[in-house]
């Protein structure tokens, strides 16, 4: 215990002189909004962004009868209010939706994976994928791999339009466990399956794409509770091109890691692993390795007295201006809550900041992250259930990073005063040849005024409904070529 407090000093030490050189304006939280439902555990870590909607995905079941069943697959839109605009759900009577795990949308519809079991969590894993349309309408729902006595869907991708979905098998009489990847077409029929191995333990974390092959990932062990992280490179058909394992041995040791092609061609690879000197500690993991997987990094990140880990399995890190935004959760101490955190850690993996992310006194998790544009940044998962409010619920954040430096400062366009609360000059710095527009939108992106400008300099009276911050942009021919921040009070 003594040289894991050491380390943690000395990292928490380095940590802590790399936040105190960064301007703290730059960081902002605008939203922080849990949507509860009453009565019903919602178990959210598939998403989808288009622009216009927020899909969510989810198994969901009573709070009462959480182990039991019947639990409900439910679709949910969003609309840039995180109000709900449409809601389906779709419940089986002989089996519960005891896990959804992936989602994605293609060709006009939403596919989406998980597990069932029987009822009152009796029998063998059957994995299923389902299928709905825009509206939410449940297209078909799909069982595969009868004769295997354990199944389960991790994850579902899309692939050079192609459909892809990994998992694992578990053998009823020798227990021993596998992974597969298959192929399916748009109405849900396997084209081909691969598996491979044979373990004690498998649990796939991720397929991500290359430019020219498929990365699938996973968490195993071949004897005892050691687990380590195996890297599979295939090609499109599902065949093994080259495999590389990575993470320490010894008693009760855990690693996994999500794969990420990097714009240079290496592999970013980010996870967890349990401290190798201290059992049961567990501590954020990133490896960086050359295009066949030689390792080029290896760097362990200790951000808690606990338990800290990047999350796996859902939305990939962001890129930044060469600095990775990566999503993760943390503790500080036995029964202190579970908070989220976002980080940006540098190409180097120097951390460069970190903000921890809660609303509720237990478990607060966030899975996704989708940039929306001029440094605003959306964030979603759930919350786990509290002593306020029994269930779990979906959980928004929307944050932001300020704008680079040469993306705001892309022409002379000024708006002033700033603050303002009434009349208000936008100035372009130059006389246009041709008529321009002056958009200026919440931070949720909803357009609240446009301006058509012709002149060097228009000034008017502006009535917003309400105070906040507010975004300017300069459009011409539908193309937004600068943005400024305006606060409106």
């Amino acid at each position: 215990m003594k040289n894991r407090k050491a380390r943690l000093k000395i990292n928490a030490f380095k940590i802590v002189c790399i936040l105190l050189t960064i301007p703290f304006l730059s960081f902002s939280q605008y939203l922080n909004q849990v949507n509860e439902t009453s009565f019903q555990s919602e178990y959210t870590s598939a998403y989808n962004y288009d622009g216009t909607y927020l899909t969510s995905i989810n198994t969901m079941s009573d709070s009462n009868r959480v182990q039991n069943g019947w639990n409900t697959i439910q679709f949910k839109q969003y609309d840039h209010g995180f109000n709900i605009i449409k809601e389906t759900r779709f419940q089986d009577s002989l089996h519960i939706f005891n896990q959804g795990y992936s989602v994605e949308h293609f060709d006009n519809a939403y596919y989406f994976t998980g597990s069932q079991q029987g009822l009152f969590s009796t029998g063998p894993f059957q994995g299923f994928v389902c299928k709905f349309d825009n509206s939410g309408n449940l297209l078909w729902l799909k069982n595969y791999f009868p004769t295997v006595y354990d199944s389960k869907i991790s994850i579902i991708r899309i692939i050079n339009d192609r459909i892809y979905i990994s998992g694992s098998h578990e053998d009823e009489i020798t227990s021993a466990q596998s992974v597969f990847i298959s192929e399916l077409d748009r109405d849900g029929n396997i084209l081909w399956t691969k598996t491979f191995g044979n373990f004690t333990f498998v649990k796939v974390t991720n397929i991500r794409s290359t430019s020219d092959r498929i990365l699938l990932s996973y968490q195993y062990s071949t004897a005892g509770n050691n687990r380590k992280a195996m890297l599979y490179w295939l090609d499109f058909n599902g065949n093994i091109k080259w495999q590389k394992t990575y993470g320490n041995t010894g008693p009760w040791l855990m690693s996994a890691l999500d794969p990420y092609e990097l714009p240079d061609g290496n592999i970013l690879l980010y996870g967890f692993r349990t401290n190798p000197i201290i059992d049961m500690f567990i501590d954020s993991w990133m490896v960086l390795t050359g295009k066949f997987g030689n390792i080029l990094k290896d760097t362990v990140f200790a951000f808690s007295e606990k338990n800290d880990a990047f999350i796996v399995g859902v939305s990939p890190p962001l890129f930044r201006n060469n600095d990775f935004l990566i999503l993760g959760h943390d503790n500080q101490a036995q029964g202190e809550p579970t908070n989220a955190f976002l980080a940006c850690i540098d190409y180097d993996f120097n951390v460069k900041w970190k903000y921890d992310l809660g609303v509720r006194k237990f478990n607060n998790y966030l899975t996704f992250i989708k940039d929306i544009g001029n440094g605003y940044y959306l964030l979603c998962g759930h919350v786990y259930k509290d002593n306020n409010h029994p269930t779990s619920d979906e959980w928004f954040v929307i944050v932001n990073l300020g704008l680079d430096e040469e993306e705001s400062e892309t022409s002379e366009f000024g708006v002033y005063p700033n603050p303002s609360s009434g009349k208000i000059t936008f100035s372009l710095g130059f006389t246009p040849n041709t008529s321009l527009d002056i958009v200026i939108t919440d931070i949720q992106g909803r357009t609240v005024k446009t301006l058509v400008v012709n002149q060097k300099e228009i000034q008017i009276d502006l009535e917003l409904s309400a105070n906040g911050v507010y975004l300017v942009h300069l459009v011409e021919n539908g193309k937004i070529q600068s943005t400024k921040k305006l606060i409106y009070a």
